[in-house]
C-alpha cells in the first residue's frame, strides 16, 4: 500500500531483507511488522496462528494459556525440540508479545524446567530460549530429574512428577511477582509440581502461562474462561 510505504519511508525503516523463520519467505517490506518489531515471521505464517487467550482451573491453579495445541504452533514446536532447531525460538511468543508485557507488567519470569539430558541432547534450554524473546527477567531456578522425562507416560504416571521437580537459588523470587512460563500443559501435573516448589521462596505473587494446551490427558473437571 502506497500510504505504508510513505509511512515506513518516513520512519526511515532500514530496507533490510528479513525471511520467515517458519517457512523461509521472504517478508513484504509492507508489512505493518516491521513499524513494530523486527519480524520473525511472514504474514501468511502469522494467520494460520489462532489465539484463544483464556484461562482453565487445573489442580486449583488458574492458567492462561495462549493457544490450543494444534498447527503451526504445535508442528513448530516439535521441530523446534525434537529436531533440535534453535532458529525458531524467537517465533512462539512473537505474536503475544505486547499481550504477555502488558497483563504481566513487571514480572519476572521462572521456566518451566527440563532435564538435563534433555538440554544436554539439545544443547540448548528450549524455553529459556523461547522467553529471551520477552526481554523480561528470567530466572532459571527450577530443575527436573531425568527420571520426570514425561514422554510416553501415560496420565497416571505423569501426575507423580511432583517430587521431581526441585529448585536452585529459590530465595532469588522472595516478594518478587512471578510468571511461571511453559510451552504445553496436559495433565497439569508439571506445573502444579513448579508452582509448589516456587512458593517455597516466598514471592508476592505467581501467575502460570501457557503457550498451549492439550487436553488429551486431562480427566478431572476443568473450567474455562475468557479474559
Amino acid at each position: 500500500m502506497k500510504t505504508l510505504k510513505n509511512l515506513s519511508k518516513q520512519l526511515k525503516i532500514p530496507t533490510i531483507e528479513h525471511y520467515c523463520l517458519a517457512c523461509a519467505e521472504k517478508i513484504s517490506p509492507t508489512s505493518y511488522n516491521y513499524i513494530f518489531n523486527e519480524p520473525v515471521l511472514c504474514d501468511k505464517c502469522l494467520e494460520r496462528i489462532k489465539p484463544v487467550y483464556k484461562s482453565i482451573r487445573i489442580n486449583e491453579i488458574d492458567i492462561t494459556y495462549l493457544c490450543n495445541y494444534e498447527s503451526p504452533l504445535k508442528e513448530w514446536l516439535l521441530q523446534y525440540k525434537e529436531q533440535f532447531d534453535i532458529a525458531l525460538a524467537p517465533v512462539f511468543f512473537y505474536l503475544f508479545k505486547t499481550y504477555i508485557k502488558l497483563n504481566f507488567f513487571n514480572y519476572a519470569i521462572v521456566i518451566a524446567p527440563s532435564s538435563l539430558s534433555s538440554i544436554k541432547k539439545r544443547e540448548f534450554s528450549h524455553m529459556y530460549e523461547m522467553c529471551k524473546s520477552l526481554n523480561m527477567p528470567i530466572y532459571d531456578i527450577l530443575r527436573k530429574k531425568d527420571s520426570a522425562t514425561q514422554k510416553g507416560k501415560n496420565a497416571l504416571q505423569r501426575s507423580k512428577i511432583g517430587s521431581n521437580i526441585t529448585s536452585i537459588n529459590i530465595e532469588r523470587i522472595k516478594d518478587k511477582k512471578v510468571l511461571l512460563i511453559d510451552d504445553v500443559i496436559t495433565t497439569g501435573a508439571t506445573i502444579k509440581a513448579c508452582y509448589n516448589e516456587l512458593m517455597k521462596g516466598k514471592p508476592n505473587k505467581i501467575k502460570c502461562l501457557i503457550l498451549m494446551l492439550s487436553l488429551i490427558h486431562i480427566s478431572e473437571p476443568t473450567r474455562h474462561w475468557a479474559i
